[in-house]
């Protein structure tokens, strides 16, 4: 509904339309020359090749780290929303840490994941403006500097035409889930390691497995994200 996934896609496109010398929408644009540009937007499984969604997402995105070079453009959606909160969030961070640090490439990466920001100060954040009206939320489609601080899941679901005691009861676990993940995290702020790195980095840590893996596209990897050479 925000469409953080149409505008990450809008963007590889204005840059094969600029290495095209066609029109992009833009009364002016400075735009570098890529190599390549990757992309791991969506999510599918592989039947065939026994592989599921969040194996398919973790073979491309090591497809993507391993490959990208600083003349890349790499964009991502929501990497590490196929497993657990915790892993998810040490997965995204770890990908973005490589790509920034080692890749040196233009990125761009949507994620729900929010904390990420507090431990990659050195990247800029967007988030797209909301607007909340009369218990309603409408989308004003802009994107602007800063962290989304709230997710609007239960009020797509009441757009969806979801039953009116559905949503109530999202919207009682929601605040429930909330109120829990409050005092765990102030319980865990309490017993945390005497260091000066934050929490997340204390606690979880990143791992390099991503590092060892071939350089060359796995021969089972889906084609439909398969690096761009322009």
């Amino acid at each position: 509904m925000a469409e953080k996934s149409t505008f990450l896609r809008q963007n590889a496109l204005i840059a094969i339309l600029a290495h095209m010398d066609s029109f992009v929408p833009a009364d002016s644009a400075h735009i570098g020359v890529n190599d390549k540009i990757f992309s791991r937007v969506g999510a599918t499984d592989n039947i065939t090749a026994g592989y599921s969604t969040f194996m398919v997402e973790m073979i491309e995105t090591a497809t993507i780290v391993n490959q990208a070079t600083d003349r890349s453009l790499v964009i991502l959606d929501e990497i590490g929303r196929g497993t657990g909160v915790y892993n998810g969030l040490s997965i995204a961070q770890a990908v973005i840490e490589h790509i920034h640090n080692v890749n040196k490439c233009r990125a761009i990466s949507a994620t729900h994941y929010t904390k990420v920001s507090k431990y990659l100060k050195s990247v800029k954040c967007f988030c797209v403006r909301i607007k909340e009206w009369k218990e309603e939320v409408i989308f004003l489609h802009e994107v602007v500097e800063g962290v989304a601080d709230e997710s609007y899941g239960t009020h797509v679901a009441k757009l969806a035409a979801s039953a009116v005691a559905e949503v109530e009861r999202m919207s009682i676990l929601l605040s429930q889930v909330k109120h829990e993940t409050l005092l765990t995290m102030q319980v865990l702020n309490e017993h945390k390691p005497h260091s000066n790195a934050p929490l997340h980095h204390s606690w979880i840590k990143p791992t390099d497995t991503y590092r060892k893996m071939p350089r060359h596209p796995h021969p089972h990897k889906p084609s439909c994200n398969s690096p761009l050479n322009i």
